[in-house]
């Protein structure tokens, strides 16, 4: 059986809920807990059941968000809901934070590092292309695509000019490519910009 938590390693935010989105079954309903600011209450877990429970950070968790995420985790099976968590913070590190042991360890039983992008630089065209497709889909930004000049570009990225680039500035150079582009398509001169 699959476990109905799942730990997102290394990455957090905008990053994370892309990762997330791709388990997310056809229609499956979603809930972002980190856009819950009073008490969970059963119902509000009825209405999503079947579906997804999301933390996009665990660190910006304060004491009535980790309580209703004990509060989701000790009904995740019942529900048949999947919670997937973010965290760029080690859990221990949370922990020290004054997060409850019990609901850490939950957190850490399955998890999944986000590999570094230098690793990937032959990915990056698709990965950034998924990204554009989901800002437009979102309604984020206007419609756009990639010229296969940027595409790449993209490419080398890693390698040049950005050794120690994250998951998440990868996010934001898409959003501000897309947000900045002149045209419907984003030139190699644009990214190189």
């Amino acid at each position: 059986a699959k476990s109905p938590i799942l730990l997102l390693k290394g990455a957090s935010g905008g990053m994370a809920e892309i990762c997330a989105r791709t388990l997310q079954l056809p229609r499956a309903p979603w809930l972002d807990l980190s856009g819950v600011s009073s008490a969970l209450t059963q119902e509000m877990l009825e209405k999503v059941t079947g579906g997804i429970l999301f933390v996009p950070d665990l660190s910006g968790f304060g004491k009535m968000q980790q309580m209703n995420l004990t509060y989701a985790v000790d009904r995740l099976e019942k529900l048949n809901l999947q919670l997937i968590a973010a965290t760029v913070v080690p859990l221990p590190t949370l922990g020290e934070s004054g997060w409850d042991s019990k609901l850490l360890a939950k957190l850490g039983e399955v998890w999944v590092a986000m590999p570094s992008l230098a690793g990937h630089a032959d990915e990056l065209p698709e990965i950034a292309s998924l990204l554009l497709t989901n800002f437009v889909e979102r309604g984020e930004v206007q419609p756009r695509r990639f010229s296969t000049g940027a595409l790449n570009m993209l490419r080398t990225l890693p390698v040049k000019n950005l050794p120690e680039a994250s998951w998440t500035d990868l996010y934001g150079l898409v959003r501000n490519l897309a947000l900045t582009a002149l045209d419907e398509e984003i030139s190699a001169d644009d990214v190189t910009r």
